[in-house]
């Protein structure tokens, strides 16, 4: 999903693993998503990319989306998706 084009892919990827998180989630309630209010199991999929970039030293990054299309609540720098760009590799 790092190449061109795998958005679709992110979507179900993060749908599933989200479903997941969610079942075995000891809070109730999911984080909010702008981009995506109504869908639980992708927000639970945000958190865990939310607490993973800050487990790496992604300090000014927020995840609105799984998929990285244009979307004004994904917030980053050059630096943290380069720093996460070393850590995918």
């Amino acid at each position: 999903m790092l190449l061109p084009s795998g958005n679709d892919a992110a979507l179900v990827l993060a749908d599933y693993f989200g479903g997941v998180v969610m079942q075995n989630s000891e809070t109730q309630s999911p984080p909010k998503s702008f981009y995506f209010p109504d869908n639980l199991p992708v927000r639970f999929f945000l958190r865990e990319m939310n607490l993973v970039g800050k487990s790496i030293g992604m300090t000014s990054t927020i995840f609105d989306s799984p998929h990285g299309l244009a979307n004004n609540f994904n917030i980053s720098t050059a630096y943290e998706m380069a720093l996460l760009s070393y850590h995918c590799m």
